[in-house]
């Protein structure tokens, strides 16, 4: 809500009465380029429990990005998670891929992932996720994308081992927000 006005009574010539115009910036339109669908390979012959890249690698959808059109900064992260593929699992350790048809997947705009993000379960989406999923390269910046044009390029990470046959399909949905506010 917008204050009232304050007055001041001048009783008499008065040739220097400050005032003082207080602003707020309120962005009522935003407009952020989000993909609604990417597809990619994962190969499961390739499995190796210690390197994140190479089930996938370069097998998927170019132009995977968000970019903000906004004129001011926004926050963009992944809310929530579904497979509506049944028997299909994801899950966030390795020891959780010996389950058929378990996948680790993560979305990134890391160029390459470390060996150090395999036992990091935060890198991976999981459909019991209850905070926010940040894709940004450290995370710390909490999908903070810049105002006209700022830009985040990324890249899908998978894992599987079992349970496959070739040409096998499977869906993944993660829901985006995005809000002006930074989030918590």
């Amino acid at each position: 809500t917008i204050p009232a006005v304050t007055t001041r009574v001048v009783t008499g010539e008065d040739s220097g009465v400050e005032t003082t115009l207080n602003g707020t910036i309120k962005a009522t339109t935003l407009s952020v380029t989000i993909p609604l669908t990417a597809a990619f390979d994962i190969d499961p012959t390739k499995y190796s429990a210690t390197d994140p890249n190479i089930q996938v690698g370069g097998n998927q959808s170019s132009g995977y990005k968000i970019v903000n059109n906004s004129a001011v900064p926004v926050y963009v992260y992944i809310s929530g998670v579904s497979v509506p593929t049944s028997g299909v699992t994801l899950v966030d350790t390795v020891a959780g891929l010996d389950t058929n048809k378990a996948l680790m997947l993560a979305i990134s705009e890391k160029p390459t992932a470390a060996a150090s993000d395999i036992s990091n379960t935060g890198f991976w989406l999981k459909t019991s996720m209850t905070g926010k999923y940040y894709m940004d390269t450290t995370q710390a910046n909490k999908g903070k994308l810049d105002a006209n044009g700022g830009t985040m390029n990324l890249k899908i990470y998978g894992m599987t081992q079992k349970g496959w046959s070739n040409a096998d399909t499977f869906a993944v949905k993660p829901s985006f927000t995005v809000t002006v506010t930074e989030p918590t």
